[in-house]
């Protein structure tokens, strides 16, 4: 109650610190002889005022006495005021009007620090009018002026460039312009670097950048609790802990949020509570302790009905059907899942009618095993993977579109250079210059030219390499979708196997599973490793040869297996051929050593300039004379044919001590 009172009273007390100036500055007015002296005061005033009416009230005054004094200088400033005035009830046509009559007298009075105001000004109506262009174009221009203010105006005019790139998107952009807002601030206002590091760990969190998200909230935190800002410090450790548990550091993020819960104890409000236990849900699921997740989101949903957030509440029921589904609750779960429902409809939230969809089928299976689910399911992944791949295709081109535009300025600018060069050589003629100053002149004009575009030149390569960057990440995120969505499909099969007890239906789901298991290596080491085209074939078939070994108990029969496989393969051809290595060594494992011992399967890569050639071997029992990979009547054999055609390539089967098969096909396919 204490800590309550004492910021009360410090409230009143700046409020009334404020009026008594405002007091004594009207006091001072009704003193006054002059109009010029009375126009300076009330703008004066009107600068220590934040209601927008009173600040329209005490600009007006200003503008008349500045008319009656002739002061250009007042006038231009009393206008300000009131396109500020304006500005801030929302009245952005006002705003504009009284800004550009500002603009007008500015030339009479050459005034940098209020044409810096003017531009800002106008930066701030144009934002509101969603004209991001001509906002971008006037505080683009206030920051040059402020170059021959002080560093405290830079600042507050590249802020608003950071603020701008913050709200189109332009995130890249909007680090680089709040870190030099850093350099500009310097920590000489607290609270505005405390402002700025936050919003520098909220980008990095956009981008996914865990590690410069965290440092950047660490040092917000560290400087709150130097200000004494017990709120920004509740506020910047709730980012805190969201950032740590989204890098998958659960651990690290339970301990965090336990650490939060006891320090603010009795001064927590129930939207801090809220977030909290959302996170505490996040990390116990991220670690599959479903038991304390399912305890923190049951108090997530009580904190959002007490602050009356529907969208909290949906989103909690939805993470508690999600938790409910994988300990078994099928029937709670699926009650709650038709209550949240209706919600994501009516704002037509795709991506979580898709995930409550998925959840459904799950939820069915487990119910009911539906025959008619495998459908439902089948309809689910066709519509989540044209979806990210939509996505895809859509950063794709908005980065082609950032690449066209910047060539447009480059055109531009070299237009603008060969105009100021022609520029240059008239006025030279028409001035007479010495021919020796003349030319040492366009030398010199002519290398800052040259210098500026190779600078833009340089810029827009950076911002090549960096849409590159982006675009390597999107397929990742791809192949990353795609394998989860397979394990999805591998995890319903293996539910479904319950289902069956029969031998022979059991190993068709077997292989079933083994066929999608080896398609989903492939896109999980491609979203693994740096190179997302092609696939490190050694990791691939020593993890394929592994699980195979583990699913027909190959150790336990002394089975062993031996790869050289260094060699990378595009993702075209690395799927087909990790089919035909399933088929192949699970055959090998299954009916090569029937009756022997021990035994050892070989995977051998070799390349040259234009094929590759695939080789296993097993010293098994071989195959029967009569069977080779012609014959049509085996599945298995059908599909390597299939998939051998697919590679354009050929198949070659021998006994000798055992069978040895031989894939070969072409390099680069198109």
């Amino acid at each position: 109650m204490t800590k309550y009172l004492l910021g009360l009273f410090l409230i009143i007390s700046q409020f009334s610190f404020t009026q008594t100036k405002i007091d004594t500055l009207k006091s001072r007015i009704e003193k006054s002889n002059t109009f010029l002296e009375k126009a300076k005061l009330y703008i004066d005033i009107a600068n220590l005022e934040e209601n927008p009416k009173k600040i329209l009230k005490y600009a007006d005054s200003a503008l008349n006495y500045s008319l009656k004094s002739n002061s250009l200088r007042y006038q231009c400033l009393s206008y300000i005021k009131k396109g500020y005035g304006h500005n801030f009830e929302g009245h952005n046509d006002s705003a504009y009007y009284y800004y550009q009559k500002a603009s007008m007298i500015i030339p009479k009075i050459d005034n940098f620090e209020i044409l810096h105001k003017i531009n800002r000004g106008l930066g701030y109506v144009h934002e509101d009018f969603k004209n991001i262009d001509s906002a971008y174009f006037y505080h683009q221009k206030a920051f040059e002026i402020s170059k021959k203010l002080d560093k405290n105006a830079q600042l507050k005019s590249k802020l608003n460039l950071a603020v701008l790139d913050r709200k189109t998107g332009k995130t890249e952009k909007a680090i680089k312009s709040f870190l030099e807002c850093l350099k500009l601030n310097d920590d000489k206002n607290l609270k505005q670097s405390i402002s700025l590091y936050n919003s520098l760990g909220n980008l990095y969190l956009v981008i996914k950048n865990h590690s410069e998200s965290e440092k950047y909230y660490r040092k917000a935190i560290k400087l709150a609790k130097k200000a004494n800002k017990k709120h920004w410090v509740k506020l910047m450790e709730l980012n805190l802990i969201q950032c740590v548990i989204n890098a998958f550091k659960d651990e690290q993020g339970i301990e965090l949020s336990k650490k939060f819960l006891k320090d603010h104890r009795g001064n927590i409000r129930d939207k801090e509570k809220n977030r909290v236990y959302f996170y505490l849900a996040q990390a116990h699921t991220h670690l599959k302790q479903y038991e304390q997740a399912k305890f923190y989101i049951q108090k997530k949903i009580e904190a959002s009905k007490k602050i009356g957030d529907t969208k909290s509440l949906n989103i909690g029921k939805f993470q508690l059907a999600t938790i409910l589904n994988s300990l078994g609750e099928f029937k709670r779960a699926k009650d709650l899942l038709t209550e949240v429902i209706p919600f994501y409809i009516e704002r037509n939230n795709i991506h979580s009618l898709i995930s409550l969809k998925s959840l459904i089928i799950s939820n069915n299976l487990m119910l009911k095993g539906d025959a008619k689910t495998s459908d439902l399911f089948e309809e689910y992944r066709v519509l989540k993977d044209s979806l990210y791949s939509t996505q895809v295709t859509s950063k794709v081109t908005e980065l082609e579109k950032k690449y066209q535009t910047q060539q447009k300025e480059n055109e531009i600018l070299k237009l603008s250079n060969e105009n100021i060069k022609k520029e240059a050589e008239a006025k030279a003629k028409s001035t007479q210059l010495n021919y020796a100053l003349f030319g040492g002149s366009i030398i010199l004009l002519l290398s800052l030219f040259l210098l500026r575009a190779y600078k833009k030149e340089k810029k827009t390569k950076e911002q090549i390499l960096t849409q590159k960057k982006e675009i390597e990440v999107l397929h990742k995120e791809l192949h990353h979708r795609v394998k989860n969505n397979l394990g999805i499909a591998n995890s319903f099969i293996k539910v479904a196997k319950k289902n069956f007890t029969g031998s022979e239906e059991q190993n068709i789901l077997e292989v079933l599973q083994s066929r999608i298991m080896s398609m989903g290596n492939v896109h999980e080491l491609l979203y693994k490793q740096e190179n997302v085209s092609a696939v490190n074939f050694q990791s691939y078939t020593e993890r394929l040869c592994e699980e195979i070994s583990n699913t027909n108990n190959g150790k336990a029969n002394n089975i062993s297996h031996k790869v050289n496989a260094n060699i990378y393969i595009p993702i075209k051809e690395a799927t087909p051929l990790g089919l035909i290595l399933n088929e192949t060594i699970t055959n090998s494992y299954k009916y090569a050593f029937k009756s022997k011992e021990s035994g050892l399967i070989t995977i051998n890569f070799k390349e040259d300039d234009t094929t590759i050639y695939c080789t296993i071997s097993d010293n098994g029992i071989g195959m029967p004379d009569k069977k080779d990979y012609s014959n049509k009547n085996s599945y298995g054999t059908r599909l390597i044919n299939s998939l051998v055609m697919q590679l354009s390539g050929t198949i070659q089967t021998t006994n000798n001590n055992g069978t040895h098969t031989q894939i070969t096909f072409p390099k680069n396919q198109d």
